[in-house]
């Protein structure tokens, strides 16, 4: 599994790396081509608005007609030209892509592409200029990460950690407003012209910010609906799930076995929010459930309320020993603070149900928190399970409001992991196991 901590281009998805990986080969490919040799191939790859207006004496190269639309977003001017444009690729295509499967991804930055296109041409007036550059596309990945961040689609899954919407929208402002006024991607080369072609830009960002709705979700290995779109979202997410599995079984068993527990106080922002959070939560669902009694109960401890319960953790300390003194109250006082996020995950008991007894319906609410714990890590998140005597204190319990027959199963802590946690070494599975091959004879 991938982690926050991987260099981008190690973590983007594959689909990134393959655009960025033929986008540089192409690059090079052209800087070993004799000069007439490489004006053919930008003459005939790159894009340009008169072979479409017969009246400029274009419109007779079927072949450039038909290619260049996309062909124009594997040529750059310089190298300069080519690295702004993939190093924001990597960074807002990765996070685009994180959200859907392969061939979601490249027909998406091929229609954002072929929009920036037109719409250059339509409003750019000299005819006969020669647009190159993958911006257009790169600016439909930044309008489709707007999107998500400001109205996610109605069908919004999120499998691995998106940038925070503050972030993102601040970017995004500050994006649109340099490349309207200054421009920070040099797309465009003419024969009469160099500038920044802000048309392309903006006609990619309209086309991502339109299309990622048709793609969010699409395609990926575990696409899970949000509360957005939750009845028609669970069968498309079993579709998704059954048939990626498939064809790709190890990519769960992976997460599985990768998974272990990170130290709360490693954990820093970002934690998970918004449809990924949704997302995680979806998965407790997916817990086993007796008699569907759905036992599970969620508190979502984070900014301010981590601090106020570290004053609950202090006087329920105080409460047990009031001999306690100020180290160990402070450590109750910080102990929510270490991480962004906190679930609680609490036993809504059934009583006296005769099929499913408390003890199993705890079992079912510990499954739900490995569901979490799982789907975090899936998205490259981090996270660790405490109990201690805060979840066993009836005090913390009715300030929780929980009733005296609840539990509480454990504090889920949630963040991204400050640096690597020290592997733990795991027994052979194979030790805790035995065949069974009949009734042991009685003692």
């Amino acid at each position: 599994m991938a982690s926050h901590n991987e260099a981008p281009i190690l973590n983007a998805p594959a689909a990134v790396r393959w655009i960025v990986g033929l986008t540089v080969a192409v690059h090079v490919l052209r800087s070993l081509l004799p000069v007439p040799s490489d004006d053919w191939v930008l003459e005939t790859f790159g894009f340009i608005p008169a072979r479409y207006q017969a009246a400029a004496g274009g419109g007779n190269d079927l072949f450039a007609m038909v290619v260049s639309p996309f062909s124009h977003l594997f040529l750059h001017a310089d190298w300069m030209h080519l690295t702004m444009n993939m190093a924001f690729f990597l960074a807002f295509g990765s996070a685009v892509g994180r959200r859907m499967g392969a061939a979601q991804l490249l027909i998406l930055y091929f229609l954002c592409g072929l929009a920036a296109a037109f719409f250059w041409a339509y409003l750019y007036q000299p005819q006969q200029a020669l647009l190159l550059g993958a911006s257009g596309a790169v600016s439909g990945m930044v309008g489709a990460a707007a999107r998500v961040s400001i109205w996610p689609p109605r069908h919004s899954s999120s499998a691995i950690p998106f940038w925070r919407r503050s972030t993102i929208i601040t970017f995004v402002v500050i994006w649109l407003l340099l490349n309207v006024g200054f421009g920070i991607f040099p797309v465009l080369v003419s024969n009469s012209y160099s500038g920044i072609a802000w048309e392309a830009h903006l006609g990619g960002f309209i086309a991502g910010f339109v299309l990622i709705g048709a793609f969010d979700g699409r395609g990926r290995l575990m696409a899970v609906a949000t509360p957005f779109g939750l009845q028609e979202g669970h069968r498309t997410m079993t579709q998704n799930y059954s048939t990626a599995t498939a064809a790709r079984p190890m990519d769960a068993l992976e997460s599985l076995l990768t998974r272990s527990s990170v130290p709360a106080r490693m954990l820093r922002e970002p934690a998970p929010d918004g449809a990924e959070l949704e997302v995680i939560l979806e998965t407790a669902m997916r817990a086993p459930d007796h008699a569907s009694l759905r036992p599970w109960r969620f508190l979502i401890i984070r900014g301010d309320a981590r601090r106020q319960l570290g004053e609950l953790f202090a006087d329920a300390l105080c409460r047990r020993d009031p001999l306690a003194d100020g180290a160990a109250r402070e450590k109750e006082l910080s102990r929510p603070m270490r991480s962004p996020l906190i679930v609680v995950v609490c036993a809504d008991i059934v009583e006296g149900n005769p099929k499913v007894p408390a003890v199993e319906q705890i079992v079912t609410c510990g499954a739900a928190a490995q569901n979490m714990l799982n789907a975090a890590h899936a998205m490259g998140y981090a996270g660790i399970m405490l109990t201690g005597k805060n979840a066993h204190d009836p005090f913390v319990k009715q300030a929780l409001g929980l009733k005296p027959k609840d539990e509480i199963i454990g504090f889920l802590y949630f963040g991204t992991a400050d640096g690597e946690a020290r592997p733990k070494k795991r027994p052979a599975a194979a030790s805790f196991a035995r065949e069974w091959t009949g009734r042991e004879p009685a003692a």
